[in-house]
């Protein structure tokens, strides 16, 4: 039996996205390029876990919400992160990801619950948040984790 939480083992393959590597695009100069300063959350469609890495050490501090559209704690935890978002730009950038449609993803972090936000500091998970938050309650543990001391890659 394949790992991974049962909704996501419990989706049908013909539902499931097809296994390319996606990235966020965006316009710059008249032609696509690839989305690497995330200013505005951003929602991943389908992205590789190797990619997904790369985007995390490419920003200095990240905060993934795990989400589903039918999730209803999700949608007001949404709420909260809308509301904080302008308040950290430049400081954290805010990551949506639908782990119904990456499940890949959603079993390499081992999400098993929802909504589930994980933070990253230079591309080291600090954090993980399961569950929903207060707009406030959450301000204080991003406030917390951004401003103390940076993650050592070579500490276990």
């Amino acid at each position: 039996m394949p790992a991974g939480p049962r909704w996501l083992r419990a989706a049908p393959a013909a539902c499931r996205p097809p296994a390319q590597h996606w990235r966020p695009q965006q316009q710059r100069n008249g032609r696509e390029v690839a989305a690497h300063a995330l200013d505005t959350a951003t929602v991943v469609q389908d992205m590789a876990v190797e990619d997904f890495q790369q985007l995390m050490e490419s920003e200095p501090a990240v905060l993934v919400d795990f989400y589903t559209t039918w999730c209803g704690p999700c949608k007001v935890l949404d709420l909260a992160l809308k509301a904080l978002e302008p308040g950290y730009k430049g400081r954290c950038a805010f990551l949506k990801v639908d782990a119904q449609q990456n499940y890949q993803l959603a079993q390499h972090f081992k999400v098993s619950k929802l909504p589930t936000m994980i933070v990253f500091r230079g591309g080291l998970q600090v954090d993980r948040i399961e569950g929903v938050m207060t707009a406030q309650d959450l301000d204080l543990k991003l406030r917390s984790l951004l401003e103390g001391p940076a993650p050592n890659p070579n500490t276990n």
